[in-house]
């Protein structure tokens, strides 16, 4: 039983870490949309912090996936016009929320689907349960005592299937989508804000300092 909460949890750790690792990729290239689209060259886009664990190019993978940059020639970008910096320093900001509703709209869509689903099934057991009620004996009425009498005495076996189910439930395309238009929203709202936490500076941050009082923040 211990085993199976574990593998669990861990099971959860992997999956936040695959969803923050898409949604910080989706944020960077936002960036780097808008630095190409100003006519600057891209010098490094960094996913994460700590250990290199992926290169290509010049794109950067690390080992913890709460931080990302996309690196280019900071005199160049001053010289832009108010506009272009703004939507260079939004750009990931733009692109988490543009996400954040195709996320959802496909997470809607299939719950809509499943829940269809659902019904059919559900309709059909009531439509089984009416017709035994319709033939009632007392056989089978004792039989239904012993039987609730079963699913109301939780046992070991149950609760390792409570958890298995529920490693289960994580790992469906579902669940994955809800992970991601969450974060994804998240990600947009905390960038957007101008927060300067533990010498993490959001995109919120350069924009209100760079872009609205007018000032070179290095």
């Amino acid at each position: 039983m211990l085993g199976l909460v574990l593998v669990y949890f861990l099971l959860k750790i992997i999956l936040l870490f695959f969803v923050l690792y898409i949604i910080l990729i989706i944020h960077e290239f936002g960036h780097v949309l808008f630095v190409k689209l100003a006519g600057l060259e891209v010098d490094n886009i960094i996913i994460g912090s700590g250990y290199k664990i992926f290169s290509y190019k010049k794109f950067i993978l690390n080992i913890f996936p709460f931080t990302g940059y996309t690196v280019f020639n900071k005199e160049s970008f001053f010289g832009l016009s108010r506009i272009k910096k703004s939507l260079i320093l939004l750009g990931g900001v733009f692109f988490n929320f543009i996400f954040f509703i195709l996320f959802s709209s496909m997470y809607l869509m299939l719950n809509i689907e499943q829940n269809k689903i659902n019904n059919s099934i559900s309709h059909q057991k009531i439509e089984k349960k009416i017709n035994c009620e319709n033939t009632f004996d007392i056989k089978s009425y004792f039989c239904f005592i012993k039987e609730t009498h079963k699913k109301n005495k939780k046992t070991t076996k149950d609760k390792q299937m409570y958890v298995k189910n529920q490693i289960k439930k994580e790992l469906t395309f579902s669940n994955v989508l809800f992970n991601l238009s969450l974060i994804s929203f998240l990600v947009g709202l905390m960038n957007i804000l101008p927060l300067n936490m533990f010498g993490q500076k959001t995109d919120g941050y350069y924009f209100y300092k760079i872009c609205l009082k007018g000032e070179r923040d290095e």
